[in-house]
């Protein structure tokens, strides 16, 4: 399935209050807010890149990838990491 400009619009406005400097307790929910509007993003069972495929109500979306990095620096903060995560 082809996600529109509204839905990409609406899924990065979700996206947008996670891309900071966050505990890993405050970006879980995350998760939470995408699925009630459908959107799964599956676990991977290792790093393979920042960009994961996803779906939406059980279908696949073919034109975009959730983008997900993350940035640490122990000189900085022991408890939190900055995230950067968008659906491109």
């Amino acid at each position: 399935m082809n996600i529109t400009k509204d839905i990409r619009k609406t899924l990065n406005r979700i996206a947008m209050d996670y891309s900071k400097w966050l505990t890993p307790k405050e970006l879980v929910t995350i998760y939470n807010r995408l699925n009630a509007l459908g959107v799964v993003v599956p676990c991977w069972g290792y790093w393979d890149g920042n960009s994961h495929p996803f779906t939406i109500d059980g279908k696949e979306v073919e034109n975009s990838l959730f983008v997900f990095v993350k940035y640490s620096d122990e000189n900085i903060s022991e408890v939190k990491d900055e995230y950067l995560i968008y659906f491109s």
